[in-house]
């Protein structure tokens, strides 16, 4: 082969093999550089969960618990001022919910994100049902109801902990080793070992809140032991001492001429006659003849206190009949624990004219 050939063969075998050395290089670099972006994008994503968790910490959480650890016996605008409040953080939580679950996800935290989308949703439905049930829960009717309904909801947040606890936080830092990003711990001898900090969520500060008791303490200030509170001593119940319509109070026996008008309000009284507070009192009336169906109206006092008197205003929705004698039976309906239940009713004749 002559020389100039050789050469030229050398030359060419040079070139392929620098151009092979390009090519894997630039393969090699293609290489790094996804998988600088993947590990990147594991670490943002890290970042994010960290940030929104941190949110709904100082955001939600804690004004959320300081509302309702200021919540016994609010009554009047200081109600509607609670109740606005709940609702804002409820909101808060919704916004939060919702950005959650707008992220681009890198596919190694799909787990994580699923259940951290579950954590997220536990949370805002928990919120918005307390919220919702907050004014029943101090109302005249349902209070037993709406108090348990929010025990219940902070058994959901209870629950959105553990699965942070045991999916989220965990799929994390196994998203992040598997690409061998070092997470910070605490290594041998109490010594700290730096790296990505994946943050820990605990939304309900106490577990004592899924404890019906326990709210209904923090709600109407006292636990009534149909909620879990101590047993009585001593007695317990109200007593009957009258309905009046208008000015006019009703008597028995006899029938009592009362003059009829839309709308027209029964007024019941009674008092606490016994050595305790009584919870979920309610009144109810009941017109009846031997001609029409009854007809009856009830409302409920969320506590009433030894010693005290109280009235209850009822109104009938239906319109009685006219002109004939009627059955009015009067009942302040015992409470648990109540065992003289001689005083709970009183039986009227009325004629409405």
């Amino acid at each position: 082969m002559p020389l100039d050939e050789r050469t030229l063969f050398a030359r060419r075998a040079g070139a392929i093999a620098i151009a092979l050395v390009v090519v894997i290089l630039a393969v090699l670099g293609i290489k790094l550089f996804i998988a600088s972006q993947e590990t990147q994008s594991l670490k943002n994503y890290n970042s994010q969960v960290t940030t929104l968790v941190e949110e709904q910490q100082s955001q939600v959480s804690t004004p959320f618990f300081n509302t309702l650890n200021g919540a016994a016996g609010v009554t009047g605008t200081s109600l509607v001022t609670l109740q606005t409040s709940l609702n804002e953080d409820a909101v808060t939580a919704k916004q939060e919910a919702q950005e959650a679950a707008g992220w681009s996800v890198p596919s190694q935290m799909a787990g994580a994100q699923q259940n951290f989308l579950l954590v997220v949703d536990l949370r805002l439905e928990a919120l918005e049902q307390i919220q919702a049930d907050i004014t029943p829960a101090f109302g005249s009717t349902g209070a037993t109801t709406a108090i348990e309904d929010i025990a219940g909801a902070m058994r959901m947040l209870a629950a959105s902990d553990v699965i942070y606890a045991v999916r989220v936080e965990p799929l994390i830092e196994e998203a992040l080793e598997n690409d061998h990003i070092q997470v910070a711990s605490v290594g041998t001898n109490g010594i700290p070992v730096s790296g990505q900090d994946v943050v820990s969520s605990t939304f309900l500060p106490s577990e004592s809140w899924t404890l019906t008791s326990y709210v209904a303490g923090k709600i109407l200030g006292a636990t009534p032991p149909n909620l879990g509170g101590p047993a009585l001593v001593g007695t317990v119940g109200d007593a009957l001492t009258g309905v009046n319509v208008g000015s006019e109070q009703l008597v028995t026996p006899g029938i009592n001429q009362v003059p009829y008008s839309q709308g027209m309000v029964f007024s019941v009284n009674f008092d606490n006659d016994s050595d305790n507070t009584a919870y979920d009192v309610t009144t109810k009336l009941t017109l009846s003849s031997a001609t029409f169906s009854p007809i009856v109206t009830t409302a409920t006092e969320p506590d009433t206190v030894p010693g005290q008197s109280y009235t209850k205003s009822l109104v009938f929705t239906q319109t009685p009949p006219l002109h004939v004698p009627l059955k009015l039976t009067v009942d302040v309906e015992p409470v648990p624990g109540e065992t003289d239940t001689a005083n709970n009713k009183i039986v009227y004749y009325i004629e409405l004219t």
